[in-house]
């Protein structure tokens, strides 16, 4: 989970997409969000172990007083460490209920609160983002993001915009999100996709899964997740 910013403030003011994945059976999970919202985080160098503590207990908290939607953190391979965190809505529509459920659960919204003041000193400020679904510059691979434990992300244009899944930022720029199986993979897709290609893998101990990602591979999540 990510701090400073309030994780649960953020997913009700700004962002992320449609639906939670963990309402959805495991084949729904293939098909890209309608909606993602993005947080990026930089952690400061020297901070990445108290970085890795605080996550560990922000996500106990939401298995525990049950944050109603599923996030996934990707971590860079390179360093500085930078953090995405994904939440992906099948609808636009259910922004609204999500953060409703935010709004009525108190003690989690505290929790969260007091792991953002831990952070406040481990991160760079960071950046919220929210984009949507562009079919037309997509490949047809699916969503499995969350399923395999890589992926790689790089802004694209018209030049390159049939690698993975493509989301369209309020500004008019786009990111690509292109899973992986391993890093070997990983490493081929970005030189693929050129020195902008940023690689990232999965942190589960980081991430709240949806039931269709366990489903899928449950190989990828700790045991108390399965």
């Amino acid at each position: 989970m990510s701090a400073r910013f309030d994780r649960g403030l953020v997913f009700l003011a700004v962002f992320l997409l449609a639906a939670p994945l963990g309402a959805q059976g495991p084949l729904q999970g293939l098909v890209p969000p309608e909606v993602i919202g993005v947080t990026i985080e930089r952690i400061k160098p020297g901070n990445e172990e108290r970085y890795d503590t605080v996550e560990r207990e922000l996500a106990a908290v939401c298995k525990r007083l049950g944050c109603p939607n599923a996030y996934l953190a990707l971590e860079s391979f390179t360093s500085p460490k930078e953090v995405y965190w994904l939440t992906a809505y099948r609808t636009e529509a259910d922004v609204a209920r999500i953060a409703a459920d935010y709004a009525s659960n108190e003690r989690l919204l505290n929790e969260l609160r007091r792991g953002s003041a831990a952070k406040e000193a481990l991160t760079e400020p960071p950046a919220n983002i929210t984009a949507r679904y562009r079919p037309d510059y997509s490949d047809s691979s699916p969503w499995l993001v969350g399923i395999l434990p890589f992926a790689v992300v790089v802004e694209v244009d018209r030049s390159n915009a049939s690698s993975g899944a493509v989301f369209e930022l309020s500004d008019g720029s786009r990111l690509a999100f292109v899973p992986a199986a391993n890093a070997e993979d990983t490493n081929a897709i970005a030189a693929a996709l050129g020195p902008a290609a940023k690689r990232f893998a999965v942190h589960a101990e980081w991430s709240n899964p949806a039931s269709a990602w366990i489903i899928a591979n449950p190989a990828l999540w700790p045991p108390g997740d399965r």
